[in-house]
């Protein structure tokens, strides 16, 4: 899953790496 623009604008207020991480995660988990 690349990661998309728009994704990454709607979650940057909490743009950590950590729960960047955590979303792909669960991005690849709903998939």
């Amino acid at each position: 899953m690349s990661s998309d623009p728009k994704l990454m604008k709607r979650f940057q207020p909490f743009s950590s790496g950590v729960h960047m991480a955590r979303l792909e995660m669960a991005l690849m988990d709903l998939e």
